[in-house]
């Protein structure tokens, strides 16, 4: 698989322009940097090579830039990656394939993340899937997270080095 990505960066580290957000990069996925003028800007792009480790995580975000910024985090860690707007697209996903890994909100339309969980835990595929519940409102709804039956929660803004530990223990290798 092939990302480009454009962002202004200093060795070890990515600023994302959208959204003004430090991710740490792998220096083992950075395959050529180069660096080039756009729009009167010096802007510095990577391409990564990865394989991807057979793991699959389904993220379920309905803003937009969040989600395809944590997918686009993930797919350079190695993972497959599908993604929903909502807990209605999510379930529709998951019924076609049971993932590895869900990572959900839980404020969306249409199908709230807790109805999400509580009726992935009904489907005999994917009863026992570890699930990440991602919370801007703190330990009251991380405690709901835990009583629909999420695994864990991480508070929102990401922080990505800690959720890709999170990660790593609910799909050792």
């Amino acid at each position: 698989m092939t990302i480009r990505m454009a962002l202004r960066t200093k060795l070890g580290e990515a600023l994302l322009p959208a959204s003004y957000l430090v991710l740490p990069v792998p220096y083992n996925l950075v395959d050529a940097v180069q660096t080039y003028d756009e729009n009167e800007q010096d802007v510095c792009g990577f391409l990564s090579r990865t394989s991807p480790l057979e793991r699959k995580i389904l993220v379920v975000e309905d803003h937009p830039d969040s989600r395809d910024l944590l997918a686009i985090y993930l797919r350079m860690q190695g993972y497959t990656v599908y993604t929903a707007e909502d807990g209605r697209e999510g379930l529709k996903l998951l019924q076609l394939d049971c993932p590895d890994l869900l990572i959900t909100d839980l404020s969306m339309p249409h199908l709230d993340g807790a109805s999400l969980i509580k009726q992935v835990r009904q489907m005999p595929e994917c009863r026992t899937l570890p699930i990440i519940v991602m919370t801007a409102y703190g330990k009251e709804e991380e405690a709901a997270a835990h009583c629909t039956g999420a695994d864990q929660t991480i508070a929102k803004p990401i922080d990505y080095e800690a959720l890709l530990q999170q990660i790593s223990e609910l799909l050792p290798s």
